[in-house]
């Protein structure tokens, strides 16, 4: 989970005018307005969380996982408005198309992969509480 967090992030820094051109269409064809002087920042500042949380989540630091859960639930949401408005965008996740390429790659599979990656953190709570469960059992055994 965080590599896949730490190459969206770094993937969308290289590519920047990319990952901006993305963020048009979806602010375009929205009823969000945000001046187009906020897009470089609001670019840079969404890839460096995507990183940080990586790296959070990596050193398992206190909050990260559920930081990297709201982003889930996040990019679901975006990628659902996405499908229902009928944007032909990429979903902006991993930036390493090539720009000239046509937008091949459909929302629906974006949302698909993102409702596995919920699975996988599905997972990491419940291992976190099942290890929680055995260290507070070791506690009271000992």
């Amino acid at each position: 989970m965080a590599l896949t967090f730490l190459v969206a992030g770094v993937s969308k820094l290289v590519n920047l005018d990319i990952f901006l051109l993305i963020l048009e269409i979806y602010i375009g064809d929205s009823a969000i307005y945000i001046a187009p002087i906020w897009l470089t920042p609001l670019a840079i500042v969404l890839a460096l969380l995507e990183i940080v949380t990586a790296f959070g989540l990596l050193f398992d630091w206190r909050g990260f996982l559920t930081l990297m859960s709201a982003q889930m639930f996040f990019f679901v949401a975006l990628l659902i408005y996405g499908i229902a408005a009928g944007l032909d965008a990429p979903c902006g996740c991993f930036v390493l198309d090539d720009p000239d390429k046509p937008f091949h790659h459909g929302l629906a599979g974006a949302l698909y992969r993102d409702f596995g990656l919920i699975i996988a953190l599905a997972y990491l709570y419940w291992w976190r509480w099942q290890m929680g469960r055995k260290e507070v059992e070791g506690e009271v055994a000992g």
